[in-house]
């Protein structure tokens, strides 16, 4: 038997009466154990990979590290040694909140994925807690697999919302100032989904895409009442509009409020109009001088008229510290779109993409694959990869960033991604 092998038995043999020893840090435990788990999978003769592990176990979980000793004393093998050797996961998941903001209808069901509705409500606040497997893979939204002899999702495999827990205003302002307090970066991601999203479904991509960003600070979701129909097109339409003065709220309050030094705020298809109506709405005189700053604006495939996002962001672009546009040719839920409303979508690549100086432009037309060519944002590994450099190291496509290709034309630059 392997060294690498014996750390992973000792692991595996205490694993179960890992809760008992920890209680509530358990969580925190896994969620940043994993991570170094998987990294070493990737490099297995990666020593300094190991010892990150090992430094992790000794110094901050002394109890663990002594329990592992103590199941490794029979074999006659230093299990913190840092030989060569294969690693293979514990299959077990990672657990990540995300704090919400809703103005869906509070069913007041006891199961967290039908405690928000398609209809209207009023604005609530709450965090989910969101399991990620250990064997997840970025741009994948994990759904458990059915059969007969299976009758409960397994978080292990799945990407599953595991609980829900609301709480009122001051209590989720309060919760989330003092965790950001304790992250290596005070920044917040803020994820706006689009049309046809249920608040399960919101809710397991917001942590999928914050996991998969590598994200350091707090995830956050703003859920608008979707009503999770694909023939409800024109209604959601409508709800996104409706949404807009409880968004407005919302980013006052992360900007303001919470201590955050920065916000990046993404939002998809038809979230786009959700997020573009409040940042017009914003008031920047009116924000106190140690505000966060509102760094990366990200727009994934945005459902909104191409002149109106134009003129959005001809105006409104010194509201945030950079704007990003994602668009591609081979969106067909765009495209019927188009159909629908008579005019190019901001989202559309080809002759007519919007093009500005005060945004940068990115084409996935190349990337992505997909069969409605819609949600490349975060299932697309490129995309995903190019959002990293974008927000978790702040690379501008001008540099340019890595995997960009410029395409000069008479109406201005912009990049597309390479496959």
């Amino acid at each position: 038997m392997t060294n690498y092998e014996l750390t992973q038995t000792a692991l595996h043999s205490v694993w179960n009466e890992l809760p008992a020893m920890l209680g509530d840090g358990m969580n925190e435990f896994e969620t940043r154990l994993l991570p170094l788990l998987r990294q070493l999978e990737e490099a297995p003769l990666n020593a300094e990979r190991m010892d990150a592990v090992m430094e992790m176990l000794e110094t901050e979980y002394p109890e663990v590290y002594a329990r592992m000793e103590d199941a490794e004393s029979g074999t006659g093998v230093d299990f913190r040694s840092t030989s060569a050797a294969a690693w293979s996961p514990l299959y077990r998941c990672l657990t990540v909140p995300v704090w919400y903001a809703t103005d869906r209808r509070d069913t007041g069901s006891e199961n967290p994925g039908e405690r928000y509705s398609g209809d209207r409500g009023t604005l609530q606040f709450g965090r989910v807690e969101v399991s990620i497997p250990d064997k997840h893979e970025k741009g994948k939204l994990e759904k458990p697999f059915w059969t007969r002899f299976s009758f409960r999702a397994d978080p292990q495999k799945s990407v599953q919302l595991l609980s829900l827990n609301r709480v009122d205003a001051p209590g989720w302002k309060a919760e989330l100032k003092a965790r950001l307090a304790e992250c290596k970066k005070r920044d917040l991601l803020l994820f706006i989904h689009g049309y046809n999203v249920d608040f399960e479904t919101a809710a397991r991509r917001a942590a999928q895409f914050a996991e998969d960003l590598e994200f350091q600070g707090l995830a956050v979701l703003y859920s608008w009442p979707s009503e999770g129909g694909t023939l409800k097109y024109f209604v959601d339409a409508d709800s996104a509009q409706w949404s807009v003065d409880d968004f407005e709220g919302v980013l006052s309050i992360l900007m303001t409020e919470l201590g955050a030094e920065h916000v990046h705020a993404v939002a998809h298809s038809m979230g786009s109009r959700v997020l573009t109506e409040g940042i017009r709405r914003m008031d920047l005189a009116a924000l106190p001088a140690d505000a966060a700053k509102l760094r990366e604006v990200v727009f994934a495939a945005p459902d909104v008229s191409a002149d109106t996002f134009q003129n959005f962001v001809t105006k409104f672009y010194k509201r945030a510290e950079r704007f990003t546009l994602y668009v591609s040719d081979a969106d067909l839920a765009l495209g019927a779109s188009k159909v629908l409303q008579r005019h190019p979508r901001a989202g559309d690549s080809g002759e007519g993409v919007v093009l500005s100086a005060s945004m940068e432009t990115i084409d996935a037309s190349a990337v992505d694959k997909s069969f409605l060519g819609h949600s490349y944002f975060c299932e697309n590994r490129v995309v995903l990869q190019d959002m990293f450099n974008l927000i978790m190291e702040g690379q501008s496509a001008a540099k340019p960033r890595f995997g960009l290709k410029a395409l000069n034309t008479p109406a201005g630059v912009y990049w597309a991604l390479l496959p």
